[in-house]
């Protein structure tokens, strides 16, 4: 049920009276991350591909330059690593959704990296369903639609889902393995899309495998230009 945002906001207000949010990085009181925790985050800066945002001396890393990616170009906020890595894991695995707005408010700028796009779609990197119930959430999900709001993109989370599911990409020891465990993994709804360019939503981008799946079903569906923004990249 979609209740409506005066009661969504009341409840959060009356919650936060009675279990005040305490700084995920030092513990403080009043934010779930606090600004002096936020100018603490490693951002991911340094000579990068242009395509993947990996850590390279070159326009483009070996793979993207040898293989190519069916994304456009990924940004990134943080590298995955110190506070960046630990508040990835406290919003995946202990239920610590409050970090997601200023997880996604950090991914604006890298947003801002990104070429400017007509008519841009907000969509997220679906989860496994088995996991989805587990958890209670997607993660990207909570970070696409917060990411929406804040910069007055449409939103769609039904424009891509998962349609085969398979050991969780994280486990897979390299690219290649990455890859095989999510080829052919998704699908998008060209309905959904109308053409438009798409901004991918993740928490952290790793090889770019599943990004790279997640944009060929989308571009295969009929967007226009895929981008992928996340919180984090892996160095």
């Amino acid at each position: 049920m979609n209740l409506p945002a005066v009661v969504r906001r009341g409840a959060r207000l009356l919650l936060d009276e009675v279990f005040p949010l305490r700084c995920a990085g030092c513990g403080r009181s009043g934010a779930a991350l606090c600004p002096a925790c936020v100018a603490l985050l490693p951002v991911a800066d340094g000579p990068r591909c242009q395509v993947c945002w990996a850590p390279t001396q070159h326009e483009l890393c070996a793979i993207c330059a040898a293989d190519g990616r069916a994304f456009a170009a990924a940004r990134a906020a943080c590298s995955y690593s110190g506070l960046a890595e630990r508040l990835v894991l406290r919003l995946k695995f202990a239920s610590e959704r409050a970090l997601a707005e200023p997880l996604a408010e950090a991914m604006v700028a890298a947003l801002g990296a990104l070429p400017p796009r007509p008519d841009r779609l907000v969509a997220a990197v679906p989860m496994r369903s088995v996991r989805r119930r587990v958890r209670g959430y997607n993660q990207a999900e909570v970070l696409a639609a917060h990411l929406a709001r804040r910069t007055g993109l449409a939103h769609d989370w039904r424009a891509l889902r998962r349609v085969r599911g398979g050991t969780p990409s994280a486990r897979a020891p390299n690219l290649v393995a990455r890859a095989a465990l999510v080829r052919d993994a998704f699908r998008a709804d060209g309905r959904r899309l109308g053409g438009r360019s798409v901004l991918l939503v993740d928490d952290v981008l790793t090889t770019g495998a599943t990004a790279h799946e997640c944009a060929r079903a989308l571009r295969a569906a009929g967007a226009a230009v895929v981008d992928v923004v996340t919180f984090a990249r892996t160095d």
